[in-house]
């Protein structure tokens, strides 16, 4: 019997909604209240409009039935959460912004990706909402978005519009909020953005997987930090285009030969933040900012090198306007003070008005998409941060830190994980973040780390608090005595009186991959290895690190940047193709040479005392020869015939003949039973 697991994705985690057909409508859950409306009004394509409503209290509204929506006429006053994603919607009323009755709507949160949208040009939407996303319609032209918030008037508090996996050919034309924060506008149709009206409080821009092939006129906000432009089709770059405040720039993924700076931009480049700066990076990954050599060839007069390692074509900066007569000289010195006054007072104003808006200490100042901190599911889970006691540091990765802790309401050990201090500014970082979190409160087993809440006072210090397992991770373990344990013996559990082997780690370990691997949908977890294996005081061994996990629905998995560590991923990962649950025994089976040998993967391949260019090219090489099915990881001269068949089968290089999780585990028991070695009780 499989284990029914909630089928869900990072956009729509809180509204589960599955609508292939027109259904009768039950389970209708939204918010109602004696005076304001709690029906949504919609238009069926064979022209039939209906009302449906509901008299729950809650914050969500959530369709559980079967729907095609042709055209959605009101929405509902009270939910902050509504999502109707992929039923089918064509069209949206003028006015979203009042509900059927002409009263206000409160919604937060509003989700009408993967439908059949056209335009949203003057749609006017609730003045309060934080999130809209579009993704996944048929938008071939922007226009103007909410004519209420172009005036930025008090109400406005738009943080996110997703405008991704559209049909947009251009932006001209395109009216946003001034204040809009966060854009995003990859996998689109546009060939140029120099005809774009940005929003002037744009800091992140996400112009991915476009056709774009030069910028050359375009005038990026003032308050830009982000830019991403992979996988267009530039193949040169003026970086004296960009603001003094940007900080990460993306430009993999494009036939870059030559980049252009004045001296003073070359300054600004120089202090860009990209974790990966000096290395060429792969097409889908920010970490780097460019995926080719470039050349100095088209410099005019000099170049210099970024970082040691990328030439910029030094060029003069822009030259200024030629001087103006006289008079006109005058005029335009008139204008330039009344428009200096005119700035300084409306900056004034902005300042007064943006300190009493936030002088409550509003959590909503920074929000991100399916941001936690506001979904109800999470109220009973949220512990106050001053509850917390944090102690001391147990480990720390590129993304996050995890923290020793005591609960000070039981005195419980706990483990406190958090964003590192420079991620939580990284809008995707933290959108990973919350779905961990969000996933691993939905997983039960014994040999999972078990989920204990959420704590927060601001988005920087968003914690997931997990239970502290006291033994930490498997690998110190193996690194530390690598004759500690053997396969069929080991160390004594001083609590029960057992000996603990390797084989009954194991036996742990798979039996929380076939728990993963046999819920609806599946889930991979994408990064196993000795790790991201905890261990309790009794030697229970649990897996942790669900960042990289991921849903798995048939044909829908390729290779992503988040991705876990090179050594244990499967070839047809690295290859880019698409994947199954068998990826992740893939990474057992690496896992089993892991343990067998106590060493790292392929480490005796790295180069001793190599320049980092020296060591970029042997891991290119393994990666290369892993996909190729060329290299597989060793096991030790002793390794036991039984372990070794197992694990070839686990690395088969055809990823359907590789067994199952479910298999493997009933495998190694029976193993087990045969060389009748002491089974370990089970925990309390």
């Amino acid at each position: 019997m499989r284990h029914k697991f909630p089928r869900w994705s990072l956009s729509a985690l809180l509204v589960l909604l599955l609508v292939p057909v027109q259904a009768a409508v039950e389970n209708i859950t939204f918010t109602t209240s004696s005076s304001n409306s709690s029906t949504v009004k919609i238009q069926f394509p064979n022209g039939t409009v209906t009302q449906i409503g509901g008299g729950n209290s809650t914050r969500v509204f959530t369709l559980q039935k079967n729907w095609t929506i042709d055209h959605v006429l009101t929405l509902p006053s009270n939910p902050s959460n509504i999502t109707l994603s992929g039923v089918g919607i064509r069209s949206l009323a003028p006015d979203l912004a009042s509900d059927a009755t002409g009263g206000s709507v409160a919604v937060v949160y509003l989700d009408l990706s993967v439908n059949k949208i056209k335009s949203i040009d003057s749609v006017h939407f609730a003045s309060k909402m934080i999130y809209l996303n579009m993704s996944y319609n048929a938008i071939e032209r922007i226009g103007t978005v909410n004519p209420r918030w172009q005036n930025d008037s008090p109400g406005n508090s738009l943080s996110s519009l997703y405008l991704d996996h559209n049909a947009i050919v251009s932006l001209q034309g395109a009216i946003f909020p001034d204040s809009l924060p966060t854009l995003y506008l990859s996998f689109n149709r546009l060939e140029s953005i120099d005809n774009a009206s940005f929003p002037i409080g744009l800091t992140n821009l996400m112009l991915d997987n476009n056709p774009i092939s030069s910028i050359r006129t375009v005038k990026f906000p003032s308050a830009l930090a982000t830019l991403s432009l992979m996988n267009n089709n530039l193949t040169t770059f003026n970086a004296d285009l960009l603001p003094p405040s940007i900080t990460t720039l993306c430009l993999t993924g494009n036939p870059l030969t030559t980049v252009y700076a004045s001296e003073g931009q070359f300054t600004v480049l120089n202090h860009l933040a990209n974790p990966k700066r000096t290395q060429l990076g792969a097409n889908n990954s920010c970490d780097s900012i460019f995926s080719t050599n470039l050349s100095t060839a088209a410099c005019p007069n000099s170049y210099k090198l970024l970082w040691n390692a990328f030439p910029i074509c030094i060029v003069a900066p822009p030259t200024p306007s030629p001087s103006p007569t006289s008079e006109s000289s005058h005029n335009q010195t008139t204008i330039s003070i009344i428009i200096a006054v005119a700035c300084a007072v409306v900056v004034a104003l902005a300042l007064i008005y943006y300190c009493r808006r936030y002088s409550d200490k509003d959590l909503r100042k920074d929000v991100v998409p399916n941001d936690i901190r506001f979904d109800p599911l999470f109220k009973e889970h949220r512990i106050p941060m001053k509850e917390l006691e944090t102690e001391s540091v147990i480990a720390a990765g590129g993304f996050g830190i995890v923290y020793r802790a005591t609960y000070r309401p039981s005195g419980e050990t706990v483990a406190m994980k958090q964003l590192l201090p420079e991620k939580t500014h990284d809008t995707y970082a933290v959108e990973v973040f919350f779905q961990e979190i969000r996933l691993v409160s939905l997983l039960r087993h014994p040999n999972i780390v078990n989920f204990v809440g959420i704590a927060f006072t601001n988005l920087n210090n968003v914690t997931l608090v997990t239970e502290l397992l006291p033994r930490g991770d498997l690998w110190t373990w193996l690194d530390r005595d690598p004759r500690q344990f053997s396969w069929t013996g080991g160390v004594e559990n001083p609590i029960r009186g057992a000996t603990v082997s390797k084989l009954q780690i194991v036996i742990d370990v798979l039996s929380a991959l076939s728990y993963l691997h046999d819920l609806q949908p599946l889930l991979l977890h994408r990064d196993l290895k000795a790790r991201n294996i905890l261990l309790t005081e009794t030697w229970v061994a649990k897996l942790t690190d669900f960042g990289t996990s991921r849903a798995y629905s048939e044909g829908d998995a390729t290779m992503t940047a988040e991705i876990g560590t090179i050594p244990w991923i499967a070839p047809e990962v690295l290859r880019g193709d698409r994947y199954n649950e068998k990826a992740d025994i893939y990474s057992f089976g690496v896992l089993l040479s892991e343990m067998d040998t106590c060493v790292v993967p392929y480490s005796h391949l790295l180069p001793v005392d190599c320049t980092n260019a020296g060591l970029d090219a042997t891991r290119l090489h393994i990666v290369q020869s892993v996909a190729a099915g060329k290299l597989r990881p060793e096991f030790d001269p002793e390794c036991p015939e039984w372990l070794l068949k197992i694990a070839r089968d686990c690395l088969a290089f055809d990823a359907k003949t590789r067994p199952s999780a479910i298999d493997l585990c009933a495998e190694f028991q029976r193993i087990q039973a045969s060389l009748r070695i002491d089974t370990r009780i089970e925990e309390p």
